[in-house]
């Protein structure tokens, strides 16, 4: 159990060294970081922990339609569905995305945010693009792609009816993905996602299934160390003002200085 930030960041790079060992190609082992509560069906998409119908067509067509075109959507086109998911997610809409950051540090905040059991996941992406049959990281908007075809899935949107051709068909596996940035709060959490497949299961799940399990490690948070762990990030410029640069993420980090000197 993790229970300060440099042990966390020994284990962050103590898991790096084995797989770099395993595959010696540091490009290729670029990781990426997810912190979420301890649960007994681990790295669940949002939509996918509720019983079907998951409703994620509805909920999404909805969210488009009537959102105000204010800043956070502004100059994004009503068509551009790669580009609603985005913000759809990012906003708290369940969704089969999967939220991911590029920085440890990053996702060990959303790991120790509340005082509840928690670990961050450590992923190895293109690791799970290979097994879902992705070369490299595919352009979400490129329909030809099956990033494309993920994407198309969550709208509702079947192969037949995208007139474009070739049209690729939805993996089986999630498949990593890069954002554009259309919000600043993906741009300083440094924000990348895997969109779930046909199935639906959890990520360790089905990494395991496809024997990839090796390249999904999770780090175990201490709970009882959480504030510990919140005030070292603080000091490492991590805090709920930087990583939601908004009137909320500053009045957030002025109650949290508040309650501590109360």
């Amino acid at each position: 159990m993790i229970a300060s930030v440099e042990r966390y960041l020994d284990a962050v790079f103590g898991q790096l060294q084995e797989w770099w060992q395993h595959k010696p190609d540091p490009e290729w082992v670029q990781p990426w970081f997810r912190g979420e509560p301890v649960a007994e069906h681990p790295l669940v998409p949002l939509v996918y922990r509720h019983k079907e119908p998951y409703g994620e067509n509805s909920l999404l067509q909805r969210f488009r339609d009537t959102a105000a075109l204010s800043q956070l959507t502004a100059g994004i086109d009503r068509e551009a569905i790669d580009l609603w998911l985005y913000v759809a997610r990012h906003a708290g809409l369940p969704t089969r995305l999967l939220d991911w950051s590029e920085g440890a540090l990053i996702a060990l905040y959303f790991a120790v945010r509340k005082d509840r059991p928690a670990r961050v996941w450590m992923l190895v992406p293109m690791a799970l693009n290979s097994a879902s049959g992705v070369d490299a990281y595919e352009t979400p908007w490129d329909l030809s792609t099956r990033t494309a075809a993920a994407i198309r899935a969550a709208w509702g949107v079947k192969p037949s009816e995208v007139l474009s051709t070739p049209v690729a068909v939805e993996a089986a596996l999630p498949i990593a993905l890069y954002p554009m940035h259309v919000h600043p709060r993906l741009q300083v959490q440094q924000s990348c996602f895997t969109i779930h497949g046909r199935q639906k299961q959890g990520l360790q799940a089905l990494m395991e299934e496809v024997g990839l399990s090796h390249y999904l490690h999770a780090i175990d948070i201490d709970p009882s160390s959480h504030a510990t762990i919140r005030t070292q990030l603080r000091i490492l410029g991590i805090s709920q003002s930087s990583l939601f640069p908004d009137l909320d993420g500053l009045a957030g980090d002025l109650a949290a200085s508040h309650d501590r000197h109360v």
